[in-house]
């Protein structure tokens, strides 16, 4: 649960995945084997499910699938950035 006038953590989103743009993601990243493919897509629909996720979760949830670098693969080719939420 997110709460308080900001969350300590950072927090994964995609503006890749509310527009057209993630088409040519999905083809630029059509290369990977079907695991590591299956858990990335799985990711992204959870991200785009809850408009973001705490990166601590996310993390947990790539290692429990057995793709630890998951999500500084995602990041490093711009699937998905990471942001800090500042309270006000």
């Amino acid at each position: 649960m997110l709460e308080g006038p900001g969350v300590a953590e950072p927090v994964l989103y995609s503006p890749l995945i509310w527009g057209d743009n993630i088409s040519k993601a999905g083809k630029a990243l059509s290369h990977l084997g079907a695991n590591r493919r299956a858990a990335l897509l799985g990711l992204v629909e959870m991200i785009r499910h809850y408009q973001g996720m705490p990166l601590a979760y996310s993390l947990a949830w790539s290692n429990n699938q057995g793709q630890p670098d998951l999500i500084d693969f995602a990041v490093g080719v711009g699937l998905l950035d990471k942001t800090q939420i500042i309270g006000w």
